[in-house]
């Protein structure tokens, strides 16, 4: 993924907090640490990252502080949220999962069937290879990065993009939120 990713591998997750916990794990399929972002459920409050070094320049002892967290920042395998949470909450995340390994015996993959044609001819790449039919590879090879062009191409549609006109008045507000839809 050449800085970017693909939507279909887009995930989200929620975990409860526990009273006086520093640091919570990764969900097991996460492809690294890539996080969107977190945000409390309850209140639809915006956790704002931090790198590591600005908690350890303000928050030198972490556990010396609770409340209701408001920063995260990523360490180790896990995050750590600060304020340490005074009371259960639940974290909502979003975030990048790895890609499920192909294998003979896999029957569904992440990528969506419509894809099919790329994937096969990527394994059919790497197999002429292997049976050192270099004019069939440099064909399927063409035709497989033209497939993942037309992936990406497709990647970067939004089909709900409507814009909205924001009137002269503008309201700040110091704490990032979600809005919730009205239903």
């Amino acid at each position: 993924q050449e800085g970017f990713h693909w939507r279909f591998l887009e995930k989200t997750a929620t975990f409860p907090t526990v009273i006086g916990q520093l640091t919570y794990d990764f969900p097991t399929d996460i492809d690294s640490s890539k996080i969107f972002d977190l945000r409390q459920q309850e209140t639809d409050v915006k956790i704002t990252y931090k790198p590591q070094e600005w908690v350890d320049k303000y928050y030198p002892e972490p556990t010396n502080v609770s409340g209701n967290p408001l920063i995260y920042t990523l360490w180790a395998n896990g995050i750590k949220l600060i304020p340490v949470p005074a009371s259960v909450i639940t974290i909502y995340e979003r975030y990048i999962k790895t890609i499920t390994t192909l294998t003979d015996g896999a029957t569904v993959t992440d990528i969506p069937n419509k894809w099919d044609d790329v994937i096969t001819q990527g394994v059919l790449m790497k197999a002429y290879k292997f049976d050192r039919r270099l004019e069939d590879a440099l064909d399927a090879e063409k035709q497989f990065l033209s497939g993942i062009d037309r992936m990406k191409l497709d990647n970067e549609s939004v089909i709900d993009y409507s814009p909205v006109a924001e009137g002269h008045r503008v309201e700040y507000v110091d704490m990032p939120r979600y809005k919730r839809p009205i239903i």
